[in-house]
């Protein structure tokens, strides 16, 4: 049913917070720490010395951010929450806006974090990323107020990415259980104690980078047959959903019933991040959308696939995602 409805939220402040919430699919993705991304291309990075910029670009970015942008590119009205302060702050709201994402930010004291990524001609990446500022609790009670007015039965939250210093490695797993006592749905995707909570909360959907799997379990080079066990290990304790994605090597995707490792021919290499969010956005669309689970891990892997070839931290475009999908290799184990 598409008819509007209005949730009422009284906190203790004595000050009414009303949201409007269509009774359809929702895909609500958080981002606690965004931020303005440069990318900055140059022939040959010198330390200490002077560089020529060979083009610069500028995007919203953050991990959340990214899965918005590219489940946006797929059709879909993703709705942005997190947090943003200061100049940086209005300016990254602005540049979503521009992408006519909708957004309910929680605004902050601080100033939202710009990083800036150098890109060399040979694909060798520099990065420079920004900790982020300071978040307060009452900045945190305030978005938990706000995701419970977004969370319905009929909503999926995506959570990703990391949080600044200070704040409680259990937010995380907190969101999930207070989505999941409002009947809605969760993805996440993150990594070390942030990520390692939330799945006692048992989400719905998870996706994590193959060396933060190897972190964990203290080994290198882990190959397939090891990858699907540690997978498969996530299905049996409860998660529907899982994926790991390996760069180069692909990505492998698991439910209760199939497994399947997605490859892909080289391309031509821009940058390599986002891709993980394009591929987390491929994912979440597929299962929100019903389509076969095979479907949905070849339309994840071409997402980010087609995000390694753009400039910056842009999605790929449709036409892109639909003909690199025809080349995606698959297979079952």
């Amino acid at each position: 049913m598409n008819y509007v409805i209005l949730y009422i939220k009284w906190n203790y402040n004595n000050f009414y917070f009303f949201y409007f919430i269509r009774r359809r699919k929702m895909i609500v993705t958080v981002s606690f720490n965004p931020a303005i991304d440069q990318t900055i291309d140059v022939k040959n990075y010198e330390y200490a010395g002077v560089n020529r910029i060979e083009h610069f670009e500028v995007d919203a970015g953050g991990k959340g951010i990214n899965v918005a942008k590219n489940l946006k590119i797929l059709g879909e009205e993703p709705i942005a929450l997190g947090f943003i302060g200061g100049r940086t702050g209005q300016t990254f709201k602005e540049m979503i806006s521009n992408l006519q994402i909708r957004n309910d930010f929680t605004y902050i004291y601080g100033e939202t974090r710009i990083n800036t990524k150098i890109i060399e001609e040979d694909g060798t990446i520099t990065e420079f990323n920004a900790v982020g500022p300071e978040i307060l609790q009452d900045r945190i009670n305030e978005l938990m107020i706000k995701i419970d007015g977004y969370a319905t039965e009929n909503t999926l939250f995506v959570i990703s990415g990391k949080v600044p210093p200070g704040v409680d490695a259990n937010v995380f797993k907190n969101i999930i259980k207070l989505a999941h006592n409002r009947g809605s749905k969760v993805a996440v995707d993150s990594a070390g104690a942030l990520f390692s909570k939330a799945v006692e909360e048992k989400p719905e959907i998870i996706k994590v980078k193959l060396k933060d799997i190897e972190r964990v379990h203290e080994k290198e080079n882990m190959n397939d047959e090891e990858i699907v066990e540690v997978v498969k290990k996530y299905i049996n304790d409860g998660i529907k959903y899982a994926a790991i994605s390996m760069g180069e090597r692909g990505a492998i995707f698991a439910n209760s019933d199939e497994v399947f490792k997605c490859s892909f021919a080289k391309v031509k290499t821009h940058s390599t991040v986002g891709a993980s969010d394009a591929l987390l956005a491929g994912l979440v669309y597929g299962i929100e959308n019903r389509l076969e689970f095979e479907k949905t891990a070849k339309l994840a892997t071409a997402m980010s696939v087609g995000a390694v070839m753009t400039i910056g931290t842009k999605p790929s475009s449709k036409e892109m995602i639909k003909k690199l999908y025809e080349d995606i290799n698959i297979t079952k184990f």
